[in-house]
């Protein structure tokens, strides 16, 4: 037993004199900078402890060193191992001399929030969480680096809902990303009481050239008949106001720098809302609802109109103003009639020719699933109900998918709709999202596109396939965002999938946001599928509203957690069952 003690004492010593004082290797904290927190990972949120070993030489030097324990995240163990080399040791001892020796430490990456930025001077803020606020007197609460908007952040509206939140760079949002809202939180104190264009406080701009008001609010009016009502600042439109086009369409939102920059409400000249959402540099970046009361088709701000010395050109525009508002009244009342019309859906979808391909991937060999079968079978039994042609595989390998599409394929091009529905695995690879057959066997990130089902070329299909019928609805369900262990080790992956633009008359969804993993469910079901099946019932509800019933039900059950995705260029409506 002596023995063994004494072994044991010599192992953690080192051979030699059992007298000899050995000190370990510490870090000198101060000599070198915190690692700086990879974008990358800051966009997706990684985080973990990677532990490291340093050979140290007896100059305090970093000679050699490597990851003992990964935190699970490439990045992050790469970064944490290159800025912990540069830092300076201690060098460890023996018997008080220096001896290169090796140290073993841990290192924690947390996406931590920055204490709250200080100051009016916007370009002096460095690492610090900004709260400003917006035109429309909403808050934006972002982290920012340099003066600029820089990670993490929440936009919110007047009211305290959220507009948009994830990872800004500058104005722009380029990774979505679901934030808690008390670590970005929404100080009512800060926001205005602003409700419409009216509230204007700005007094009426002076002159006839508005390239010289600043700090007011005018009426700009163009010889091609278009018109801006609204704030100007240092000669261009800032601030709220609405732009009237010469056929009666209409946008009322916030400007800066003559452009849309802001929440806006785009208008059709009969008042109906085309589209609505956040713009930035004059372009619709973000859709989202807006309240049209607080951006209101008719508002009621009157201020001074430029004058216009030519009496000509002012009766002019004055003929044409009558001239659209007759136009106006004339498209109201058609739409009246067709609203009247149609204000019921017809029972169409006994003529229709509806075709869907569906499939489900579990029996993986790496990561199998509980119920993309299940899944699959319910999905297809339910579509069957409302008039589809399906055809059904399951477990497939790339072959056997390859085969189903031809077949999909060959019915499509007579088929009025025509739908695709894929559960299993599903990955991101360089942008492109790829589905995983059964039979894969994928080691590396460049294997992917060999082995696996580009879901692009679905789209492309569908889109490329017309027949007879040049107006088909085309729509791809996609319930393959499950967490996969396997691209975790990749460089050029991120969690989940990755956006998917619609083409014309097609209506994408994910079972949940671009970049964000999906559950696969502890029953029957995962639960973006489970409440897609319950809401294709509900009958003379379009498609939007069937998957905004299902984001809405899915966040309910997930808390948040996920959150359904859709995207679409459908113009006309579309209805999975109609009463009779």
């Amino acid at each position: 037993m002596k023995f063994l003690s004494r072994l044991l004492l010599l192992c953690l010593l080192g051979w030699g004199s059992a007298f000899t004082q050995t000190i370990a290797t510490t870090i000198n904290a101060s000599s070198c900078d915190k690692p700086p927190y990879p974008s990358a990972s800051a966009r997706l949120n990684e985080e973990g402890t990677v532990q490291l070993k340093f050979l140290v030489g007896i100059d305090g030097q970093v000679i050699e060193s490597a990851v003992e324990k990964s935190s699970g995240f490439r990045r992050l163990d790469e970064a944490a191992r290159q800025g912990l080399s540069k830092c300076t040791f201690k060098p460890g001892t023996k018997d008080g001399v220096a001896v290169e020796s090796w140290a073993s430490m841990k290192y924690t990456w947390k996406l931590n929030v920055f204490d709250p930025c200080v100051g009016s001077d916007v370009s002096k803020w460095r690492s610090c969480l900004g709260t400003l606020t917006t035109l429309m007197g909403g808050l934006s609460v972002v982290e920012y680096e340099a003066g600029k908007k820089s990670g993490r952040g929440i936009e919110y509206d007047k009211s305290g809902n959220v507009i948009r939140a994830g990872i800004f760079e500058g104005e722009k949002l380029i990774s979505e990303r679901i934030l808690d809202t008390k670590l970005y939180p929404f100080d009512s104190k800060l926001a205005t009481n602003e409700t419409t264009l009216s509230a204007s406080r700005l007094p009426t701009c002076q002159g006839s050239n508005p390239n010289f008001w600043n700090d007011c609010q005018g009426e700009e009016s163009n010889v091609g008949g278009t018109k801006f009502i609204g704030e100007f600042k240092n000669g261009k439109r800032h601030g709220r106001g609405e732009y009237l086009w010469d056929n009666g369409d209409k946008f009322v939102g916030e400007y800066l720098d003559n452009k849309r920059n802001g929440v806006g409400i785009d208008y059709l000249a009969s008042g109906l809302v085309k589209e609505s959402g956040t713009f930035r540099e004059g372009r619709l970046t973000v859709k989202h609802y807006v309240d049209p009361k607080l951006y209101p088709f008719s508002s009621p701000q009157t201020v001074s109109t430029v004058t216009i010395s030519n009496t000509t050109e002012r009766d002019r525009l004055e003929a044409e103003i009558e001239s659209e508002k007759k136009k106006r009244e004339e498209l109201e009342e058609k739409l009246r009639v067709a609203q009247q019309q149609s204000a019921k859906p017809t029972a169409s979808y006994g003529a229709e020719r509806r075709v869907a391909l569906v499939i489900g991937n579990a029996t993986y060999k790496i990561n199998p699933l509980k119920n993309p079968v299940n899944d699959s079978t319910d999905m297809a039994r339910s579509l069957r109900s409302v008039g589809f042609d399906v055809i059904e595989a399951n477990n497939t390998t790339l072959a056997q998918m390859r085969e189903a599409t031809r077949r999909f394929a060959d019915k499509l091009g007579n088929s009025d709709v025509g739908l695709v529905y894929y559960s299993g695995h599903g990955v991101e690879v360089k942008g492109k999202n790829y589905l995983i057959p059964v039979n894969a066997d994928i080691k590396r990130e460049y294997e992917v596109v060999d082995q696996a089902f580009d879901a692009s070329q679905f789209l492309e299909m569908m889109d490329n396939i017309r027949g007879p019928n040049n107006k088909r609805v085309n729509i791809l369900i996609v319930d393959a965002c499950r967490n996969n262990e396997l691209q975790k080790s990749w460089r050029s992956t991120n969690n989940g999938l990755a956006r998917m633009d619609a083409p014309g008359g097609t209506f994408i969804s994910f079972a949940t946001a671009p970049g964000r993993v999906a559950a696969d469910g502890v029953g029957r079901n995962s639960p973006y599928t489970k409440h897609l099946l319950q809401a294709l019932k509900q009958p003379n509800l379009p498609i939007e509203q069937v998957f905004k019933v299902v984001r809405r039900n899915v966040m309910e059950e997930t808390k948040g957690e996920q959150i359904p995705w859709e995207n679409s260029s459908l113009v006309g409506d579309f209805y999975f069952t109609v009463a009779r």
